[in-house]
């Protein structure tokens, strides 16, 4: 079920422990995919991909890319690679942004936000960028954001972002033959590239600062 899925939404949920992602199907409030990274995993975090009737059976993997910021690897359960992606700037969603999706079997899909938002208009000139980037930032990151990947070989997938502070994504799949385990690598960078966060998220990261988890953390640290 989780692979045949044409239209999901994608939901973050924050934990003092965890930061879990959730794939729900449309109209439901069960999720039927999941991916949770520890917050103790500091360095090279991985994002197992979980699915099944219980959520308990590692299907995949996420993995962030060592040699390149901004990228995501997705992985089979056969720990093999077979797509990755990747966008020029990860804090900043706007009209200018290009990502790039590589899945094996169907090739490149390009694609980014279209239409306009009041934010993305803020930060097409440089000079307005500098003095009211943040302002830009925030304003886009509320606003309601279409996205489409179309690639030379297939008609890819959409995604949307409903106008508001939730950092809820509702995707599209136009090409059966995309793994959802990559549109799970598409969200956690998109998610990633909302920088101002919701009343929740900011709490949880406001405790995660003072637990002896974090604090355990910052000792490991080279």
């Amino acid at each position: 079920m989780f692979e045949e899925i044409s239209e999901f939404t994608m939901v973050p949920e924050y934990q003092v422990g965890a930061t879990v992602f959730d794939l729900l199907a449309a109209n439901s409030a069960r999720p039927i995919a999941r991916v949770r990274r520890d917050e103790n995993a500091w360095a090279d975090p991985i994002w197992p991909v979980l699915a099944g009737p219980g959520l308990d059976t590692q299907v995949g993997m996420v993995v962030h890319s060592k040699r390149r910021f901004g990228k995501l690897v997705a992985y089979n359960a056969a720990r093999e690679p077979f797509g990755s992606v990747s966008v020029d700037s990860i804090k900043r969603h706007s009209i200018g942004d290009t990502w790039q999706v590589e899945h094996v079997g169907i090739g490149n899909m390009t694609g980014g936000q279209v239409g306009s938002s009041v934010g993305a208009g803020l930060r097409k000139s440089s000079l307005v960028d500098f003095v009211a980037g943040d302002i830009g930032q925030a304003v886009n990151d509320v606003s309601r954001m279409r996205m489409e990947f179309r690639g030379a070989d297939g008609p890819g997938f959409d995604v949307l972002k409903p106008a508001g502070l939730a950092k809820r994504a509702q995707v599209t799949v136009r090409d059966p033959r995309i793994d959802r385990i990559l549109l799970f690598a598409f969200y956690i960078l998109f998610h990633d590239g909302l920088a101002t966060e919701t009343p929740k998220e900011y709490i949880v990261d406001s405790v995660r600062a003072f637990s002896p988890s974090n604090w355990a953390r910052k000792k490991q640290r080279p």
